[in-house]
């Protein structure tokens, strides 16, 4: 039975829910909320509706319906004294970025981040946590829905709701083992991370790093990355995704090549829609010209990988039998204390490496002891047919 909620299309239904749930919301209750939105076909995603609950009402919003104003609530995500509640919510955020002219909610506690320190695994969806903790199970059918599309069904809305209902049950459980276990600071650590609006922004080396070009030539980088930028410029204008604007592999494929005429450029391998190319082609060339008269200092430079001696591969094996043992100690998700990729940096640079499991409330449970044990302060052993970490000092 899916619980009844409200269905709010219009600025003064809004109004009139927000008014209701601030006075209990300052009082200690909480407000769960969630969105459908659609991105395939836009730049920014196509906020299409947005589900919210507290104790005592529940509503999905039509942030589509004509005249709508969602002033209210977002006074409501500003507020510092109002716990806000979602899972898995970094692109939820994303939104409520925009919509709050740069701001980002504040006081927010993400479900998916305390399931994993909670010991419910790497990345804890929510249909399990729904299953685990609500002890209830939900109807994906109308997971991929068109959400843009009116009027919705029944069942498109008994599915959005149910993902602030049941929230409610998940929030109160993490909390509770948040605050018996003492790991309240953890928490905050990783909201701040979250919360933080650089978080946000496009990178743009990461964007280059992932054209994987074959070259470190400084003017093809050069040309690659300012492509990069245009795009991303352009996307945002004309609202359509980055890729429909230009393919990865064509950016790479034209830094390299650097046509410098419009003919040149529509014979560039790699190009289907001439026709439509061609009209973005002096903007292209024009944007290469320009790289390609920068200075070699000027230009962008891949990160280097160090030529550093290989990892012992026992090594490594034995420091990640220490994480899963911590992992499994602690009831902490092995990727959120460290993931694979930094366990070799750790090996080679110890306590040099800037790494997240050397800061903060990492390094007390596992940063700390990781360290010990390469430089044999501590031992893992076996008694009883359990492994033990053992002081050699």
């Amino acid at each position: 039975m899916t619980d009844s909620h409200d269905y709010i299309k219009t600025a003064a239904e809004l109004h009139a829910f927000c008014a209701k749930a601030t006075p209990a919301l300052l009082e200690g209750d909480f407000l769960t909320f969630d969105t459908e939105f659609i991105r395939e076909r836009t730049y920014a995603p196509q906020l299409c509706l947005i589900q919210i609950a507290t104790n005592q009402q529940a509503a999905i919003v039509d942030p589509l319906a004509e005249g709508m104003d969602l002033a209210p609530l977002l006074e409501v995500f500003a507020n510092e004294k109002m716990v806000k509640v979602l899972h898995a919510g970094r692109q939820d955020l994303e939104i409520f970025l925009e919509l709050m002219g740069g701001d980002l909610p504040k006081n927010v506690f993400d479900t998916q981040i305390a399931a994993m320190v909670c010991g419910f695994g790497e990345s804890a969806g929510y249909e399990t946590l729904v299953k685990k903790i609500a002890k209830k199970s939900i109807d994906k059918s109308s997971r991929f829905s068109n959400w843009a599309a009116r009027p919705l069904t029944p069942k498109q809305l008994d599915y959005a709701i149910s993902d602030v209902t049941h929230l409610r049950d998940i929030y109160r459980y993490l909390l509770n083992e948040i605050t018996k276990n003492k790991r309240e600071q953890w928490i905050q650590e990783e909201m701040a991370a979250l919360l933080n609006p650089k978080t946000y922004e496009v990178d743009f080396m990461r964007l280059l790093f992932k054209l994987k070009l074959r070259t470190s030539k400084p003017h093809v980088l050069a040309r690659a990355f300012h492509l990069v930028k245009w795009r991303e410029a352009q996307a945002a204008s004309d609202d359509k995704p980055r890729q429909n604007i230009i393919r990865d592999d064509l950016i790479g494929e034209l830094a390299t090549q650097y046509p410098k005429t419009a003919e040149e450029f529509c014979k560039t391998r790699g190009i289907r829609d001439r026709r439509q190319t061609h009209k973005m082609a002096e903007a292209i060339i024009d944007v290469m010209h320009k790289a390609s008269a920068l200075e070699a200092a000027e230009c962008p430079q891949l990160p280097s990988t160090p030529n550093e001696a290989p990892i012992d591969p026992l090594t490594q094996e034995l420091l990640r039998v220490l994480l899963k043992y911590i992992s499994d100690k602690e009831e902490v998700a092995e990727k959120i204390l460290a993931p694979s990729k930094d366990l070799a940096a750790l090996i080679r640079h110890k306590d040099q490496a800037d790494l997240p499991c050397l800061k903060g409330w990492r390094y007390d449970i596992f940063g700390k002891i990781a360290l010990d044990f390469m430089d044999e302060k501590i031992a893992l052993s076996v008694k009883d047919g359990k492994v033990l970490l053992t002081n050699t000092s």
